[in-house]
């Protein structure tokens, strides 16, 4: 998680770098693990299991 605070930080600011860049990998799986988390919060299943049964 300190790699995505710290990767959040350095985001917040990208429009105001000439030489910045993103890892659009790290940036989708961050996604997908954000989502599944809170899935399993608010629904009390994963992502797979909430999107198959509706």
């Amino acid at each position: 998680m300190s790699e995505a605070s710290n990767a959040f930080e350095y985001w917040r600011y990208i429009y105001e770098k000439q030489d910045g860049s993103i890892n659009i990998n790290f940036l989708r799986d961050f996604r997908y693990m954000l989502r599944n988390v809170c899935c399993r919060k608010l629904f009390g299943k994963s992502w797979d299991e909430y999107k198959s049964k509706g």
